[in-house]
């Protein structure tokens, strides 16, 4: 008996070192599990705000697209805009400047009139 109960000890002492590293090995890879929870989350966190950097970013090109492209429409308006009142006052002061004209030479005839002598035939004294 004596043996058995050795070989029982040595059965109970066995299990429970093997237990034992079972037990260190299941902590491990507890801790080993959230370390690589804790790691994994801190990506998806890091992952998330380069992500709305991104986005945020894209947002900014485009409304600065849009800008510019508003601008460029504007710019050619105003363009156009200036180019047909450019031609409007040239046409307005071509009016103007025969409207000018046709005063001055209204003035003119009235306040100067021309007479003309009938024609007479020149007599030669001499002859």
């Amino acid at each position: 008996m004596a043996g058995i109960s050795t070989s029982k000890v040595g059965i109970i002492s066995s299990y429970k070192a093997v237990m034992a590293r079972q037990s260190t090995y299941w902590s491990k890879i507890k801790a080993n599990r959230e370390s690589l929870g804790s790691a994994m989350s801190q990506t998806r966190s890091t992952l998330a705000s380069v992500s709305t950097a991104f986005a945020s970013a894209q947002a900014d090109r485009i409304s600065g697209l849009s800008n510019l492209a508003a601008q460029a429409g504007l710019d050619r308006i105003n363009a156009a805009r200036k180019a047909q009142s450019e031609t409007m006052l040239k046409q307005i002061d071509g009016a103007q400047a025969s409207i000018d004209k046709a005063k001055i030479e209204a003035e003119l005839k009235q306040r100067y009139y021309v007479y003309t002598l009938p024609a007479v035939q020149l007599v030669d004294t001499e002859a």
